[in-house]
């Protein structure tokens, strides 16, 4: 694996990682914020972290490098909202919102 394989690889663990830690600290952010805000924070707070931590260059990536980029964010966007914004269930508790109680 070249450096710069590697680099993108440990971007995205990085990035996997720090959604996993940030969840587990904003679990009492959800009542006051909702899934949206908290994920909102935690991608915005994972994306500082990142930018400052390892500095990429953003100028000069192509387009296709561009799209892929963006198409990794909204799907982890998606993994992140999905067990908090679903539908509701019988007992009225929408998604798996881990403070819900029936």
């Amino acid at each position: 694996m070249n450096g710069r394989a590697a680099s993108g690889a440990a971007m995205i663990v990085g990035t996997s990682v720090t959604i996993q830690v940030s969840g587990s600290l904003a679990i009492g952010l959800f009542d006051r914020l909702g899934a949206t805000g908290v994920s909102a924070m935690r991608f915005a707070l994972a994306a500082v972290f990142l930018l400052v931590g390892v500095r990429p260059t953003l100028r000069r990536r192509a387009r296709a490098t561009w799209q892929a980029i963006v198409l990794y964010g909204v799907s982890l966007a998606g993994a992140a909202l999905a067990p908090h914004e679903g539908p509701p269930t019988r007992s009225g508790v929408q998604g798996l919102h881990p403070t819900t109680s029936e």
